[in-house]
């Protein structure tokens, strides 16, 4: 089963992303594949690491937009779109990936994503207590960091919804979206989610999460998962006890001190009421 690999990338770390190509270039995958990367990067670079299609990205191109650009350039009709930090664990990994869609029922397939201990530990610590529920592994219910996907499938759902959503929310929207076409997968295929971070960076991102939560629940209402979750976490007051009640305290070091999960708690909480409306008000994510 051919694939084509699309690659999204905004101002990537070089460095990560030949780490992700080359790993691409050895997997042990017998059909033809193909890698698209949308991109404003330097087309040597590129063709220095691997043979991949370089496809000048628009200024300003949103995320859904850059992903649906790849998505019809691909020549194959299995998609697999993974993000400029997510690194493949194994050989294997896109043979994992795509196995299940031997099965005509299957529309996606997401890989498990692991937060490598030794690029969490050089966090700052607020950037710790942030991202504490992403340390270690978790499976998505399906985002773009290392998804397949049925191209028609794609085609059907009209493609990521590039008009409410710029670079949060669209993997969501998706998801909703496919579940009523078909059957989701997850197969036992990791990648490394290497995401440095610091704490500015972090709270920019809690603002994009919120703002796509709100414009998901405006769009979808109830058949969003857990959306009186993302109501009552954005009522204040409400929704700072939400988030130190839900917090994973088991995996902080108690180093880095109660009193601060509580104030950070608090400022991530009016992040969230603050975009979360924004986003419902405005049936959009922008930022």
């Amino acid at each position: 089963m051919s694939v084509s690999i699309i690659i999204p990338a905004y101002n990537p770390n070089e460095e990560i992303l030949s780490k992700i190509i080359r790993q691409i270039s050895k997997q042990k995958f017998e059909e033809e594949k193909e890698v698209i990367i949308i991109d404003d990067c330097s087309p040597k670079r590129i063709n220095k690491i691997a043979r991949a299609k370089l496809v000048r990205n628009k200024k300003n191109l949103g995320l859904a937009d850059a992903i649906n650009t790849g998505v019809k350039l691909a020549k194959h009709e299995i998609v697999v779109v993974v993000e400029q930090d997510a690194l493949p664990v194994t050989d294997d990994w896109l043979k994992k990936l795509v196995e299940p869609f031997k099965d005509e029922e299957v529309v996606a397939t997401a890989s498990t994503l692991i937060l490598p201990e030794e690029i969490w530990q050089k966090f700052d610590n607020k950037a710790k207590i942030l991202t504490a529920n992403e340390r270690g592994t978790h499976t998505p219910l399906l985002d773009e960091t290392a998804c397949a996907y049925r191209k028609a499938a794609l085609k059907k759902a009209g493609f990521f919804d590039s008009t409410n959503f710029r670079t949060a929310g669209e993997d969501f929207d998706m998801y909703i979206k496919l579940k009523k076409i078909g059957k989701i997968s997850y197969p036992k295929a990791g990648v490394y989610h290497m995401h440095p971070t610091n704490y500015a960076t972090r709270m920019g991102k809690e603002a994009q999460l919120s703002e796509g939560f709100g414009a998901l629940v405006r769009i979808h209402g109830a058949k969003m998962p857990r959306w009186y979750l993302g109501v009552l976490k954005a009522t204040p007051l409400v929704g700072w006890l939400i988030f130190l009640l839900t917090f994973p305290y088991q995996k902080i070091s108690f180093k880095l001190a109660f009193p601060t999960i509580i104030w950070l708690s608090a400022i991530r909480h009016w992040i969230y009421v603050e975009n979360f409306w924004k986003g419902f008000i405005n049936k959009k994510q922008t930022i």
